[in-house]
C-alpha cells in the first residue's frame, strides 16, 4: 500500500466509464451492433460485455471473439465501434448512485477536479456536453490528447500540468488494472471504485490501490 498523506491532497482526476458514468447498457448496445455485421447471429449480454468493455478494441475481440480475431481488422473494428457507440450514447447512459452528489459537493468546495479517459477527447467531450454536472470537469484528457493512452502516465501527467498541480497532490479515481497501473507510474494516489467494470482485475492485478471506495462520497475523505 501507498504511503500517503491525505492532507497533501488538492485536487481529483477521474476516469470516465465505469467510475462517473455507467455506460454498459449502451456500450454493449453499440458493440452487438458491430458484431453482427461479422457474425449476425453473434450477441453478448450486459454482463458479458462489462468483463471488457473497458479496455478498449483490442481487448474486445480478445475476451469475447477470441476464436474470431485473425479474420477481423482490428483498425476497421474499433472505427465501427466508435461509430456505433457515438449513435447510442447516452440513450441509456446515467452517473452513477452518489456521483452527482459527489461532483455537486466538489463544485460547492471549488475542489479541482477532471477527467482522464480512454475515450477519444471528442468521445469525452460529448459525455460532459450531455451531462450539465461534468461541465466543471477542469481538463478533459482522451486517450489521443497526448498520443498515449492509459496506463501510460503521460495522459495524468499532462491533467496535472493542466490543472497546475503535482501528482503527489492529486487522487486518481478509476475502476480497472488499467487506471492503477497509470495513477502507479505517474505517481498519483489511486483510488479504485468497486462498482465499476474491472473490479476482479484489479484485485488480481499487480498495481493495488490505496484504497478501494463504495460510494463516490467517500472520495471526500481523501482530500
Amino acid at each position: 500500500m501507498q504511503n500517503v498523506n491525505l492532507k497533501k491532497h488538492q485536487a481529483i482526476l477521474f476516469d470516465l466509464d465505469g467510475t462517473i458514468l455507467d455506460t454498459a447498457h449502451d456500450l454493449t448496445m453499440a458493440l452487438n451492433k458491430v458484431v453482427q455485421r461479422y457474425h449476425p447471429k453473434k450477441e453478448f449480454t450486459l454482463a458479458e460485455a462489462r468483463r471488457a468493455i473497458g479496455y478498449g478494441s483490442e481487448t474486445i475481440l480478445k475476451e469475447l471473439l477470441p476464436e474470431y480475431l485473425p479474420t477481423i481488422d482490428l483498425i476497421e473494428f474499433r472505427d465501427a465501434f466508435r461509430e456505433a457507440y457515438t449513435k447510442e450514447a447516452h440513450n441509456s447512459t446515467t452517473l452513477f448512485e452518489g456521483m452527482a452528489e459527489l461532483l455537486a459537493e466538489l463544485n460547492t468546495r471549488q475542489i479541482t477536479w477532471g477527467i482522464v479517459t480512454n475515450k477519444t477527447e471528442a468521445g469525452a467531450k460529448q459525455a460532459v456536453n450531455h451531462f450539465k454536472l461534468l461541465q466543471n470537469a477542469q481538463c478533459i484528457v482522451g486517450c489521443d490528447t497526448t498520443g498515449y493512452p492509459k496506463p501510460a502516465p503521460e495522459p495524468l501527467l499532462h491533467a496535472c500540468q493542466q490543472i497546475e498541480i503535482q501528482p503527489s497532490q492529486c487522487l486518481f479515481v478509476g475502476d480497472t488494472v488499467i487506471d492503477m497501473e497509470a495513477a502507479h507510474h505517474a505517481k498519483l494516489t489511486s483510488l479504485a471504485v468497486d462498482y465499476g467494470y474491472g473490479t476482479q482485475d484489479i484485485i488480481n492485478g499487480k498495481f493495488p490501490p490505496f484504497a478501494w471506495i463504495k460510494s463516490p462520497l467517500e472520495i471526500l475523505n481523501y482530500i
